[in-house]
């Protein structure tokens, strides 16, 4: 005879506590004994094979242990001693209260963490504290847009198990789940002990061939070899001059974040400063880091392609063994690679001495039907000098100058962010770092420059000395 939706309910819910060899452990001898015997009475009703009132007799009775495990009073008949009621808020406790409602059979993946999140859930509510169904919702709803794919993923077998098997979890278990589901999507690198990570070492190519753009038309190898970088950037140059850039997620993150993987990680709690790398999208995870890219055209997508507003753009001098992650090498080593072409390296955090200066300008967004992403346009034709060397002066002004285009609206087009399908190996990435070569002084300015870029470039140096 079928077992009813009762019985099941109690089935279901005695099978998602946990085996002795599972990932979560039984709480309490009471806990466990209270399992099987409920596993046995459901059995007993199973196999009977009685009549249907004798059936009825044993839900009955299976009832009235439940009840009495759940509020301790009107023990059942031939009570075991070793069956006791149930601690509030325990595991098993939180099961059977939840299959007497019914929601056993409510699947996790009905989740999104968007349209429909654990926190906007009442089922979801009884079950799991709101801090932690936050936790939740951002660790799925970013699982659900970066959508890893693939066989054997944890969150992807997850998702078939029912919101009951959450039930009863310690936070420090919720917190692992969540961890796991955060490692599926975000590779962490831990960059401060390895020397190779120094700006210096990072990748600065030498020419267009590998699809990557120059850093600079006036300079060889602008940012490994002088530590020119770029950031746009919506706060206003009078903090930056006071605090630099620190990461979102270091001076403070939203609820549903702290205590999380990507929290602890990019704070150094439990484990060593690490930035995360969004493994679907070749990208950095913003809120880890401080992006900045070689290219100064190329930096005013920052923060992101959509925004829209007054920004500034703002020029950096890296420290020359300051470490981070290079973006664009790990970009380049992929097996199927996204490289964005003007060139992306992360630090932990850039210091108002590395502010050397900023320019306004306006961001706006890609005009429908157009070929392109984000549009900007300078606000000035000057920089507002902070921390800029006399030499540093003459390449930026070099710099503001190509770029500015008579103050007109600039718009970037797609074929100038991603070059899609790039597949490089290991050593072709190695061999797009910087070559030395035999450089000329230029006896104006003291910069050095190949033979081929010095003729050009003493021209210009002659004209900014006249006028200077």
């Amino acid at each position: 005879m079928p077992r009813t939706f009762y019985t099941q309910s109690i089935l279901d819910a005695v099978n998602a506590y946990p085996q002795p060899d599972a990932f979560f452990h039984w709480r309490s001898k009471e806990s466990k004994y209270a399992a099987k015997h409920l596993k046995d009475k459901v059995t007993e009703i199973r196999h009977d094979g009685t009549s249907d009132q004798c059936e009825k007799a044993r839900e009955v009775e299976l009832r009235k242990i439940v009840n009495f495990l759940l509020n301790g009073d009107h023990p059942p008949e031939h009570k075991p001693p070793e069956l006791r009621k149930l601690k509030e808020g325990g595991r098993l406790y939180t099961l059977l209260r939840q299959a007497e409602r019914g929601l056993t059979h409510k699947k996790l993946s009905e989740y999104n963490g968007t349209t429909f999140g654990m926190a906007q859930d009442p089922d979801a509510a009884d079950l799991i504290g709101l801090a932690i169904r936050q936790k939740y919702d951002a660790a799925i709803e970013n699982w659900c847009a970066q959508n890893p794919g693939g066989a054997g993923l944890f969150w992807q077998n997850t998702q078939d198990s029912e919101l009951i098997s959450l039930a009863g979890l310690q936070r420090h278990e919720h917190l692992e789940v969540i961890d796991r589901i955060w490692q599926e999507i975000i590779e962490f690198h831990d960059v401060l002990h390895d020397a190779k990570r120094c700006r210096m070492a990072m990748v600065d190519p030498p020419d267009n061939r590998g699809h990557a753009f120059l850093s600079s038309n006036f300079l060889e190898h602008a940012f490994a070899y002088h530590g020119y970088a770029f950031r746009c950037d919506s706060r206003v140059p009078e903090n930056v001059q006071r605090q630099g850039f620190r990461r979102a997620w270091a001076m403070g993150c939203p609820d549903s974040i702290k205590d999380t993987l990507p929290y602890r990680a990019a704070n150094g709690i439990g484990m060593s400063p690490a930035m995360g790398m969004w493994k679907k999208n070749r990208d950095a995870v913003n809120q880890m880091t401080i992006s900045v890219a070689r290219q100064m055209r190329g930096c005013t997508k920052f923060p992101s392609a959509d925004d829209e507003g007054v920004y500034y753009i703002y020029a950096l001098g890296i420290a020359p063994y300051k470490r981070g992650f290079d973006t664009e090498a790990w970009q380049m080593t992929k097996d199927v690679g996204a490289l964005w072409r003007p060139g992306e390296k992360a630090f932990f955090d850039i210091e108002p001495s590395e502010v050397l200066a900023s320019v306004q300008i306006s961001k706006l967004k890609a005009r429908e039907g157009q070929d392109e992403l984000w549009r900007f346009q300078f606000l000035s034709h000057q920089w507002t000098w902070h921390h800029a060397s006399d030499q540093q002066m003459r390449h930026l002004k070099q710099e503001l100058e190509a770029l500015y285009h008579g103050g007109e609206v600039q718009a970037v087009g797609k074929d100038q962010d991603f070059y899609v399908g790039l597949q490089l190996r290991p050593e072709q990435a190695v061999a797009a770092k910087p070559v030395v070569s035999s450089k000329v002084k230029c006896e104006i300015c003291g910069d050095m420059f190949s033979k081929g870029l010095l003729a050009v470039h003493m021209q210009k140096c002659r004209g900014i000395k006249k006028t200077s």
